[in-house]
């Protein structure tokens, strides 16, 4: 099961990147906001159905919605999560020493 085509690497890179950007104060509050906001989610889904199914709205009209509704607020996040996220300096480090390796060792240079 691939769980949803990436949700399942959602939750916990979600995870490591809220307790990695808050404080030591803060981290615990901002990864339960985080879960919490997967739950809200949950709770989200079925609500946008059952309003269309309340609402007579046809099948096709519904399953469209539903899943439109899930695409656009996917489409946001993603978004956001490119606009506001950058790598740590400690990967960007460790990715110039692992690149500057590859490099001597494809030169042929390396020490024997």
């Amino acid at each position: 099961a691939f769980g949803g085509g990436g949700v399942v690497g959602e939750y916990p890179l979600s995870m490591a990147v809220t307790a990695e950007s808050a404080g030591a104060e803060a981290s615990a509050t901002r990864m339960a906001s985080t879960y919490m906001m997967f739950q809200v989610g949950q709770l989200l889904a079925p609500v946008v159905v059952l309003s269309c199914i309340y609402g007579d709205v046809s099948r096709e009209a519904t399953w469209r919605l539903s899943l439109g509704v899930g695409s656009v607020l996917a489409l946001i996040g993603a978004l956001l999560r490119l606009s506001t996220m950058q790598e740590s300096q400690a990967w960007l480090d460790a990715r110039a020493s692992s690149k500057s390796s590859a490099r001597t060792l494809c030169s042929g240079s390396a020490p024997r």
